[in-house]
């Protein structure tokens, strides 16, 4: 019994210690001063960023927009117009509102390119978790203004025919509803697979 208790005593002696330690962590953690309110870095997004230096440029020349975000002016625009209401917020007293076209933009640099949101964080001089919430929020636009008119599912048995005889017709593959595309990743290349997964961007091994 005696040897029962005093192991009882020992935890709960080292148990207090521990709550200290993860108390006095925390206490040192919240206590952490932010150097900046806004880094220097992103403070120059109006004149250094992405979108001020490259955007005007970019309209001026239709290829080359077109090979910057993968889509065309006209349906950029087009595009913009349908999302602009919703990506419109209000500027606040302390700093100006990323506009709805700069969003855009970000967004489409990241479903065009697939680069990381350290690099639209470089490039576009806004912080990674601002990248972030953009991407989420144009894409939730994109979707609630959308879906309905370019996803919408059959609601008869004939609409469901019609896909299927547009499928045999043009890829000679019957009784097919749907496709999904792939994505290429990179990734090491397998010992002893030669040519095996070499793909058409010319990129060596990839997997999708």
């Amino acid at each position: 019994m005696r040897c029962v208790n005093r192991k009882l005593a020992i935890y709960r002696r080292y148990s207090t210690r521990m709550d200290a330690v993860v108390l006095y962590w925390y206490y040192r953690r919240r206590r952490k001063i932010r150097r900046y309110w806004q880094h220097p870095l992103m403070a120059q997004r109006s004149t250094e960023g992405a979108y001020s230096l490259l955007m005007s440029q970019l309209r001026g020349d239709e290829s080359t927009f077109f090979n910057y975000f993968r889509m065309s002016m006209s349906t950029f625009d087009e595009l913009l117009k349908l999302l602009e209401k919703d990506l419109k917020k209000q500027d606040t007293r302390w700093r100006k509102s990323i506009c709805p076209e700069e969003k855009l933009a970000i967004f489409l640099m990241y479903a065009a390119s697939g680069c990381s949101f350290k690099d639209l964080h470089y490039t576009y001089r806004v912080g990674v978790s601002t990248v972030s919430n953009i991407i989420k929020e144009v894409s939730r636009c994109i979707w609630n203004n959308l879906s309905e008119k370019c996803m919408r599912l059959p609601t008869s048995v004939d609409e469901w025919e019609q896909i299927a005889s547009g499928f045999n017709k043009k890829a000679n593959f019957p009784h097919c509803l749907g496709a999904v595309d792939g994505k290429h990743i990179r990734l090491k290349k397998p010992l002893n697979s030669g040519s095996l997964y070499i793909n058409y961007k010319d990129f060596f091994p990839s997997y999708y």
